[in-house]
């Protein structure tokens, strides 16, 4: 066998594009239970394990770090409850990095609603610059052109 090759049926797999927890595609963009599902047969594979257990060590320090990163940081938009931070909202709860579904779970979470928090901070920078170039009288700017096709 060659390097990042399986024991199953010839099939390879190449860490940690396989289907390792990869922080911030959780997975490989594969659910947990798809993960498990390639597991079955393969137990006795040490490398994938390996791979496996240190992928999932990385996420739940990848989680650890933008907990610290943004724990005072305060969420910009309304939600039920007050003075939450950014930091709670993104990651409810740490995971213990020996739960590989828990920590695919709050990586997947924190990466979706990151995304969402980022472009509705966007698009309120947006209007905040349109209200100012409108109070301080200049000209609205062309919409941009939308090149269908390409």
């Amino acid at each position: 066998m060659t390097e990042g090759d399986d024991d199953r049926d010839g099939e390879s797999f190449s860490c940690p594009q396989c289907f390792c927890l990869n922080p911030l595609v959780p997975l490989g963009g594969r659910a947990a239970p798809s993960v498990v599902k390639e597991l079955e047969g393969r137990e006795s594979n040490e490398k994938l394990l390996r791979c496996l257990v240190e992928a999932t060590v990385q996420g739940a320090a990848v989680l650890d770090s933008v907990r610290e990163t943004l724990q005072s940081v305060l969420y910009p938009f309304d939600h039920v409850e007050e003075g939450i931070t950014v930091s709670k909202y993104l990651i409810q709860t740490l995971p213990p990095p020996d739960y590989p579904g828990a920590v695919d779970g709050a990586l997947s979470y924190a990466a979706n609603e990151g995304l969402k928090v980022s472009a509705r901070s966007v698009g309120r920078l947006c209007v905040i610059a349109e209200t100012t170039e409108t109070a301080l009288g200049l000209p609205l700017g062309e919409a941009p052109s939308v090149n269908k096709g390409s």
